[in-house]
C-alpha cells in the first residue's frame, strides 16, 4: 500500500475508534526508506505527505494520554513533531504542537529557558503561517518572553525577532505590551519601550 493510503486507512481506524490499531498503523509506516540514490525523487509533495504521518503519530500519542501524565510521553512525542517540521515548514498543525510542546516543558520547570525559546520561535512560525488567525499564538509567544529568564544573548536575540513584527501584529498585543511597561524585569520594561516608540509614528497617533 502507498503511504498515502495507509496514513488514510489509518486515520479512518482513529475515527472509528480503534486507537491503538491507528497508532500502529500509522507507526509502522517508514519515514526513513528514502535512500540518497532516491533523493531526486523525493519531492515536496513526499515531504508534505511525510510531515502529515509525522505529525499524526505525535499528536496521536498525545491525545490517548491523560492530560495529568502528558509530561511523561513528550520526550517520546518530540522526535515525530520536530521531524513533520523539518519535513514540511509551511505544516501549520506541527509547528502549533511543537509551541505547545515545548511550552509545557518551560511551564513545568521555568528554568529550562531553551523550551521557551523554542517554543517562542515556533509560535512565531504559527504567526507568519496563519496570519489571519494568529492572536492566540501571538499572546503565548509574547507571555512565554515576559515569563523566561533568558541570558543575556539569548534575550537579544528574542527580542530582535519580535521586534520584526509587522505593526499588524504589534498592534494586537499592544494591550500586553503596555501592561509591561511597569514590569519588575527592567530590560522586559527597557524592550517594550523602545519597541513602542519606534512604531508610534505608524500606529499610536
Amino acid at each position: 500500500l502507498s503511504y498515502e493510503i495507509k496514513r488514510i486507512d489509518a486515520m479512518a481506524k482513529w475515527e472509528q475508534g480503534l486507537l491503538n490499531e491507528a497508532l500502529e498503523q500509522i507507526m509502522s509506516i517508514d519515514l526513513n526508506k528514502v535512500d540518497q540514490n532516491e533523493e531526486e525523487c523525493y519531492n515536496n509533495n513526499d515531504k508534505k505527505l511525510h510531515s502529515k504521518i509525522a505529525f499524526l503519530r505525535g499528536q496521536w500519542i498525545l491525545r490517548m494520554t491523560p492530560p495529568n501524565e502528558v509530561n511523561k510521553v513528550i520526550e517520546k512525542v518530540m522526535p515525530h513533531i520536530e521531524l513533520a517540521t523539518k519535513l514540511d515548514s509551511q505544516n501549520y498543525k506541527a509547528w502549533h504542537r511543537w509551541s505547545w510542546v515545548c511550552a509545557n516543558i518551560f511551564h513545568a520547570d521555568n528554568s529550562k529557558t531553551l523550551a521557551a525559546i523554542d517554543a517562542i520561535k515556533g509560535f512565531m512560525e504559527c504567526v507568519k503561517l496563519r496570519a489571519v488567525n494568529s492572536f492566540s499564538d501571538l499572546l503565548q509567544m509574547v507571555s512565554i518572553f515576559f515569563m523566561a529568564n533568558l541570558d543575556d544573548e539569548s534575550f537579544q536575540s528574542v527580542s530582535t525577532l519580535i521586534s520584526s513584527l509587522d505593526d499588524a501584529f504589534i498592534l494586537r498585543i499592544s494591550q500586553q505590551l503596555f501592561a509591561q511597561l511597569r514590569s519588575e524585569k527592567g530590560r522586559i520594561s527597557t524592550f517594550v519601550v523602545e519597541l513602542i516608540r519606534s512604531r508610534l509614528p505608524r500606529l499610536f497617533h
